[in-house]
């Protein structure tokens, strides 16, 4: 179980890929039916870089390199060629007060309408 000021979220363990709460809120999700990883880290939520774009999860940073953005309305993805290609593009999701990363491939970067509102369903399915 993870909690997140006043909600609690309750995972599968087989969706769990890694969790911490040494020193830092960390803790990476993949269901298996999904195209994206859900990611929380409480170092980053709800930051911005220097350009007002969200940081994502291993994407973006102070200094990162190869990063590129791309906005579809008022959705912000933020994509990084040097890292692994099975999670390239990131969003931010935002669920009942707390910031969400979502992490999915490259290939699947005009879809993020798509995966944000299936990140939010599936974190709506995970409150408890």
């Amino acid at each position: 179980m993870l909690q997140l000021d006043q909600q609690s979220y309750r995972f599968p363990a087989s969706h769990v890929r890694s969790a911490t709460d040494e020193g830092h809120r960390f803790v990476r999700i993949k269901p298996p039916e999904a195209r994206f990883e859900l990611v929380y880290d409480s170092r980053i939520a709800g930051s911005s870089d220097p350009d007002g774009w969200p940081l994502v999860f291993s994407l973006n940073g102070e200094g990162t390199p190869n990063v590129e953005r791309h906005a579809f309305g008022e959705l912000k993805v933020v994509c990084r060629r040097a890292v692994n290609p099975r999670n390239g593009c990131g969003i931010e999701i935002h669920h009942r007060g707390s910031v969400w990363n979502a992490l999915f491939p490259r290939k699947h970067m005009l879809q993020a309408r798509r995966i944000e509102r299936q990140a939010h369903l599936l974190l709506e399915n995970y409150a408890a």
